[in-house]
């Protein structure tokens, strides 16, 4: 039930902020796949995605950075401790394209949700600030399936 909810909110509130358009409807849909993740509220505002996922700090912290090596980024910084994380990685540029870097921020909460911050770049980039949040959700879920599948064999 509280899945169906978070898909609920998620596709109404873009929805009623952009006027029901199909611009509203479409963002909606992207949102709901990061409630699929565990996602309880995704927004960018002036840069930065930001989001607050059903799982612990540490959980979310090594998904992220699995996420920043596995698309070849070069993580200059790797910090967590038993409140936050910072993780900084540099982004290959194509061409003669300047470097970017990506900065992911994990907070963890009171509500035992990790809240979560993304921005690429200097300005923020949201298509791939919400590719690289896609990327950690899939990569939560592949680790709650693991840990499901270890503790159903181990009860064999």
């Amino acid at each position: 039930m509280k899945r169906l909810t978070q898909l609920a909110i998620c596709l109404l509130i873009p929805c009623l902020v952009a006027g029901c358009s199909w611009h509203g409807f479409w963002t909606g849909v992207g949102l709901a796949g990061a409630a699929g993740a565990g996602a309880a509220a995704v927004y960018y505002a002036k840069g930065d995605l930001e989001a607050d996922l059903d799982d612990d700090l540490a959980h979310v912290h090594k998904a992220a950075h699995r996420t920043l090596l596995e698309r070849g980024y070069d993580v200059k910084e790797n910090e967590l401790d038993a409140l936050e994380g910072r993780l900084v990685a540099d982004i290959p540029g194509v061409d003669d394209e300047k470097n970017r870097s990506v900065k992911i921020l994990t907070e963890r909460t009171e509500s035992d949700l990790t809240h979560i911050s993304i921005r690429v770049g200097t300005f923020g980039d949201e298509d791939l600030s919400r590719a690289i949040l896609d990327d950690i959700g899939a990569d939560l879920t592949k680790s709650d399936d693991a840990v499901i599948s270890d503790s159903a064999a181990a009860t064999q």
